[in-house]
């Protein structure tokens, strides 16, 4: 489902997007290979603007922004590498992913989640969302649902 994480110095070369249509879900997906610099906050708010462009379902698109800059800037500020941001639109969701290069530690067994904090915004606006370990790092997802006006 989620790609390894190419080099940093690809992602220093500039971005890397993708956006394509998968066959078996019928989900849009669109990603974007990330450097570890503040700005790809923005650039992950971006890329679901892009992806939810024409949608009618604004109030859920703030959150998916918001889940995705949280989860993104988690990226940068704790992972220090390159980062992989997906985006799937599904008719019910909105799941967004990202893949950074940090292993999840032996004998973890969750993230703290406060409310004050990036995963307790996340947690609030996702209707699900998880940690998965992959090869070279892990991801990290969350599931918005779309409403629509």
């Amino acid at each position: 489902m989620f790609s390894k994480l190419p080099a940093d110095d690809r992602a220093q070369q500039g971005l890397v997007r993708a956006e394509h249509v998968d066959a078996r879900t019928t989900a849009a997906v669109g990603s974007a290979l990330l450097p570890p610099s503040p700005s790809a906050c923005r650039e992950a708010r971006e890329l679901v603007r892009r992806m939810l462009a024409g949608a009618d379902t604004r109030r859920s698109n703030y959150a998916v922004e918001l889940v995705a800059s949280e989860l993104a800037g988690n990226a940068v500020r704790h992972a220090r590498s390159a980062f992989e941001v997906e985006v799937s639109v599904f008719d019910e969701v909105v799941r967004v992913a990202v893949t950074d290069a940090i292993r999840v530690p032996s004998g973890w067994v969750g993230f703290r989640v406060a409310q004050d904090h990036g995963l307790g915004i996340v947690a609030a606006l996702s209707c699900d969302w998880g940690v998965e370990p992959v090869d070279g790092g892990k991801v990290v997802w969350a599931d918005v649902e779309r409403i629509e006006y």
